[in-house]
């Protein structure tokens, strides 16, 4: 089965600690990745489309 899925994380931390604005994103992105709240809407498509 093909799904066509939206995923939407959206989280704010103001306590990370990193030497660069890079560091910072790695951080917060591997947080968000293993803790984070995710919304999602996922529905079966019939064929696959091309975009």
């Amino acid at each position: 089965m093909i799904y066509r899925v939206w995923v939407c994380l959206e989280t704010e931390y103001d306590d990370i600690e990193a030497d660069s604005p890079e560091e910072a994103f790695l951080i917060a992105s591997e947080a968000a990745m293993s803790g984070g709240t995710w919304q999602y809407t996922a529905e079966p498509v019939e064929s696959e489309e091309t975009t």
